[in-house]
């Protein structure tokens, strides 16, 4: 848990920090740590950044240039998949116009839901909190599910 929220924040603070607002398509795909990324890879970077993750730590991100926002999302592969309550968290808010919640059953961020599967975690630079949310009991914590979860979630 301590290296997915150490990960998180760094990489949190590494393409906020480079963001700009712009309206248009959406660029999505998975991290590789140590690999260069720039406007090529997420056309709302504005420099380029060098990712970083832990060991068996995999992580994803989504790039909209429609909302002007970058989610990304980490998961560890001996991640825990014990049952537990998980409070409701916004994981993408577009006021007016979108706002998706780490679970389809929560309605406010004072809502809960109960988790016993794969989990993964994410945030965006539009705001909102590191969020736990399931990626799925029979899903493998890699690279490219947790691209695709997060582009899921915000369809």
């Amino acid at each position: 848990m301590k290296k997915i929220i150490t990960t998180m924040a760094v990489l949190a603070v590494t393409f906020m920090g480079s963001s700009v607002h712009a309206a248009g398509a959406v660029d999505s795909g998975s991290f590789t740590s140590g690999t260069l990324m720039d406007g090529n890879d997420c056309m709302l970077l504005t420099g380029s950044v060098t990712p970083s993750l832990s060991a068996n730590v995999h992580a994803g991100f989504r790039c909209s240039e429609a909302y002007g926002i970058i989610q990304v999302g980490a998961c560890h592969e001996g991640g825990s998949r014990d049952a537990s309550t998980v409070d409701c968290a916004i994981v993408l808010e577009i006021p007016n116009v979108i706002t998706v919640y780490n679970d389809a059953s929560c309605t406010s961020v004072s809502d809960t839901f109960e988790l016993a599967d794969r989990r993964y975690f994410s945030m965006t630079s539009s705001g909102g909190a590191l969020a736990t949310a399931s990626l799925g009991s029979d899903v493998a914590c890699d690279d490219a599910q947790v691209a695709a979860t997060i582009e899921s979630l915000s369809q």
